[in-house]
Order: structure tokens, then C-alpha cells, then sequence
């Protein structure tokens, strides 16, 4: 019994295809009267592993806002694939989306994906965390302090018995 392989068929990286025909002769030297042919097919279904990242910080804006930021860096380097480099795919909540300080922390989920050559695909959840707004500033009922912000203070300053006062 013999065998020859034909070039390989590739469908993407990690996944082809080739026949292999089979011959078969017996001890006399008597050939079969047809070859078998056999479709060997190999597939590439291991989908890619992205590593735990941690929380990942919101990014302060303006006006006690936070942004989302662009997870795609992070997770391509956090990723990999047994077979073939790894793609940015999505995420569930788009870099860039505004999101308020509040007076408690707020942990946002969100998904991300990647895939492999092979379409093969892989989701993990990713904590964008805005940190809370602990200032304690009294600046009138319409000012917000806010972390990250800058605020302008109008105010006046007055001396009494070589004592300097600063009314804000």
C-alpha cells in the first residue's frame, strides 16, 4: 500500500484541505484497478484567548464627564490565537461615549471581540471604572467642581489690622 499527497489548500491560516490517493499492489505485483481517493480536511476552530486585563480607567473630559476609551490596543496585546495573528472586531459601548461623575464610583461592562484568520471568535467583559466625585467645594448652586476640571473663582480681598481676608 502506497499514498501521494496533493498540494494543500489553504482557507485561511491553520485551516486546508489536500487529497491523498492510495495505491494499492499485492505481493505478485498486481496493481488495483482504481486508486482510492481520500479528502483529508483540517480545521481551525480554537477560537482566540484574550488575557484578564483588569479594570481599565475612564478618561476625564470636561464638565464632570468621563469618556470611554478605545479598548482595542489593550486587548490586541492581551490576545492571541494557536494558528494566526488576532483582529480587533468590537466593542459594546464605543470609545468616545460620555458618560457623568457622579458621587460614586460607576463600573461599566464592557464587551469586547476578536477574532482569528479563520473568523473564529472570542468576547470578554472589561470594567471601565469613573472614579467618584469626593470634592467637597461650595461654589455656588450653579458651579460644579468637578476631578480633572478647572473651575474660575471671582472674588475679593480686603485688610483689617494688617490681616489679609480673600471673600470668594
Amino acid at each position: 500500500v502506497s499514498y501521494r499527497d496533493s498540494d494543500k489548500v489553504y482557507t485561511c491560516e491553520g485551516s486546508y484541505s489536500f487529497k491523498r490517493v492510495w495505491r494499492v499492489v499485492d505481493a505478485c505485483g498486481n496493481v488495483s484497478l482504481s486508486d482510492s481517493v481520500q479528502t483529508i480536511t483540517v480545521s481551525d476552530t480554537s477560537r482566540p484567548v484574550i488575557i484578564n486585563i483588569g479594570e481599565q480607567p475612564a478618561n476625564a473630559h470636561k464638565n464632570c464627564e468621563y469618556i470611554i476609551p478605545s479598548l482595542k490596543a489593550v486587548i490586541l496585546a492581551a490576545s492571541s490565537d494557536n494558528c494566526s495573528a488576532v483582529t480587533w472586531v468590537s466593542q459594546s459601548i464605543d470609545s468616545g461615549t460620555v458618560y457623568p461623575q457622579t458621587n460614586s464610583i460607576q463600573n461599566i461592562a464592557v464587551t469586547v471581540k476578536v477574532k482569528d484568520a479563520c473568523g473564529n471568535q472570542q468576547t470578554k467583559n472589561v470594567t471601565v471604572v469613573i472614579p467618584a466625585n469626593n470634592l467637597s467645594v461650595n461654589a455656588g448652586s450653579d458651579k460644579a467642581i468637578c476631578l480633572g476640571a478647572t473651575s474660575t473663582l471671582m472674588g475679593n480681598a480686603s485688610s483689617t489690622a494688617g490681616i489679609q481676608y480673600y471673600n470668594w
